[in-house]
């Protein structure tokens, strides 16, 4: 399967899964790569969808046992790739998935859409279709912007009645322990492997209508939505793109081209020796990794009221405290730093076990906070670029920091003091003198605060059972 493919299947899933109201929750960061989504069903209760463009069935013992390392209170997990497994290889999912979720299902992406109570040929559709696959993205994305919410996070209708499961989902919410039904058995009970397909309730079947008009380019106000306003929804946190919407300004007002702005916080990351991993991946594995790594940290940054500048290979450059200022903004920069040591480790880490060489690997983070200067670099649409010496310095302390670390300036440390002391003092951060030739570009050398690798792994576990702000898409 190609990358292009493998990226039409994830977007169709969360697109579907925010149009039909499905809950999303928070990945723990340990299993950003063993699960793409995460949500509440009021039919099967907590259910994680794992999106494969092929499932490495000898890896199942591994894949599983990460999943046990991190527990989680599962009803359901559904395995999604773009064919049908055969027996054995449905046998061997069972067997080594059969303590993680009562309920355990591998779906083709058609299968699982009729799930959700969207209906056959939409379902078909959906993924066989790129621009049907395109048309549910925008009309998600402007379903986002028009409702000034995020539409992942909102909840499903209250009171819709269980809809009964389909075959596939009757066979597996067998517990644990109980023999399952053979698929030959299955597929003799219901012909081609397809149930018949039950009444829906009132509420899902609103939202099914609702992804069929759009698929026929009825919702006109979902499809109809302009480029520009449709960047914004894609680039910025869920409350900055509502502000702007109500708030009447032109882009260049609202985001302040040309102007500059003081007290920006920039956080730079980069991942250690990484065209050293690259040369131990296949191609289709390590574009699977990097398209997840984007998007985990796209979603985190979201989570914790960042705006993306750009990704530059496997750097992300980021911006805080902009376009509105937030009294947290420099708790919520340092958190996404320590966040993202923890997801370079559970995207990249299990690259590196797959060789003999040992490769010196892990996530730098550097990050300062100053005056920079705000640009639109885009011709047709919203492409803003930040210029400024903080982000040559954010630059240049993660060059220096400790592998798996955070290194932050002075002035960084200083707003941390004056606006949440207690905050500061639980990094125990240790200090720093870099010499002036080791940050090129400044006129001295530059007094800095590492959060040490030990200490930056305890913070990311105990961040996780207090996320920040809502996710978006």
């Amino acid at each position: 399967m190609s990358i292009s493919t493998y990226v039409a299947l994830q977007s169709s899933v969360g697109s579907l899964l925010a149009l039909m109201g499905k809950p999303l929750r928070r990945i723990p960061l340990p299993l950003q790569n063993s699960i793409n989504y995460l949500y509440e069903d009021p039919e099967y209760g907590l259910t994680a969808v794992d999106i494969r463009s092929k499932v490495p069935t000898a890896m199942f013992n591994l894949m599983a046992e990460k999943l046990k390392a991190t527990p989680l209170p599962l009803r359901r997990f559904v395995m999604l790739t773009p064919y049908h497994p055969n027996p054995y290889e449905e046998a061997l999912f069972l067997q080594h998935y059969r303590h993680i979720a009562p309920m355990l299902s591998w779906q083709t992406v058609e299968q699982f859409a009729r799930d959700l109570g969207v209906t056959e040929p939409d379902a078909k559709a959906i993924t066989s279709s790129p621009a049907a696959a395109e048309k549910l993205k925008t009309a998600h994305l402007a379903a986002h912007l028009e409702t000034g919410l995020d539409v992942l996070d909102a909840p499903g209708a209250p009171g819709a009645p269980p809809r009964t499961p389909s075959g596939n989902a009757q066979r597996a919410s067998q517990s644990p322990d109980q023999p399952r039904v053979p698929p030959q058995a299955w597929s003799q009970a219901w012909p081609q492997g397809v149930a018949p397909a039950p009444e829906l309730p009132p509420a899902v079947a609103a939202k099914s209508a609702r992804v069929s008009r759009i698929l026929r380019d009825e919702e006109h106000s979902l499809l109809e939505v302009d480029a520009a306003r449709l960047a914004i929804v894609r680039k910025m946190p869920a409350p900055v793109a509502s502000a702007f919407a109500r708030s009447g300004k032109s882009q260049e007002e609202f985001f302040r081209f040309g102007q500059s702005l003081d007290k920006v916080v920039i956080v730079f990351t980069d991942i250690k020796n990484f065209s050293h991993l690259v040369k131990l991946a296949d191609m289709e594995t390590l574009n699977e990794h990097l398209y997840l790594y984007y998007k985990r940290a796209r979603e985190l940054l979201r989570e914790h009221g960042g705006v993306l500048d750009k990704f530059i290979g496997d750097s992300v450059l980021a911006v805080f405290n902009y376009p509105q200022p937030q009294d947290d903004a420099f708790e919520r920069a340092v958190r996404f730093g320590v966040e993202m040591i923890a997801l370079g480790d559970a995207i990249f880490g299990g690259l590196a076990e797959r060789t003999n060489l040992v490769v010196d690997t892990g996530t730098r983070v550097g990050i300062d906070a100053g005056r920079i200067w705000i640009l639109n670099i885009g011709e047709d649409e919203l492409e803003i670029s930040f210029v400024g010496d903080a982000i040559n310095l954010a630059s240049r302390l993660e060059k220096q920091s400790e592998v798996n670390g955070v290194l932050f300036s002075q002035v960084m440390a200083w707003e941390l003091t004056q606006r949440n002391e207690a905050f500061y003092a639980a990094l125990q951060a240790e200090p720093r003198t870099l010499e002036q030739e080791a940050v090129k570009g400044q006129h001295a050398p530059v007094k800095g605060w590492q959060i040490m690798p030990q200490r930056a792994r305890a913070l990311a576990a105990q961040w996780a059972d207090t996320p920040g702000e809502a996710r978006g898409t």
